[in-house]
């Protein structure tokens, strides 16, 4: 294994356990700081993606794992956490609709790779 190849693989667990921590920190953080660290990490992300595996994510995936981010840092801000929100409460609307917001870019990316490596699902295959 290369110096630079071992130096990426480092990035990438680096990273991944910077977006870890920040999930698990994220309650206890300013919503600038939230705001901004989304930005720059899911920036660095689509970059990578589209430099080292050229995959050209679509920027709306993208922008709903922001928004799915900013739902719950929102919640956090206003202190709308254990709050009614209709009939649920505001964790379990926010983390409903983080699901909600994260799964395509999830389905996205599996299609991708299936396809780009040359395998077709059944799905995919009758469409």
């Amino acid at each position: 294994m290369s110096v630079l190849r071992k130096f990426e693989a480092s990035l990438a667990i680096l990273s991944l356990c910077a977006g870890v921590v920040f999930l698990l920190m994220m309650c206890h953080l300013s919503f600038a700081f939230n705001t901004v660290f989304g930005i720059v990490f899911l920036t660095l992300f689509y970059v990578y993606v589209r430099g080292r595996h050229k995959i050209n994510l679509p920027p709306s995936l993208l922008f709903l794992v922001f928004a799915a981010l900013q739902i719950d840092a929102l919640g956090n801000l206003f202190g709308m956490y254990g709050q009614q929100v209709g009939p649920l409460q505001y964790d379990e609307f926010s983390h409903m609709f983080v699901q909600a917001l994260v799964t395509p870019i999830i389905v996205w990316l599996v299609q991708h790779s299936l396809q780009k490596y040359g395998h077709r699902s059944t799905l995919v295959a009758l469409i």
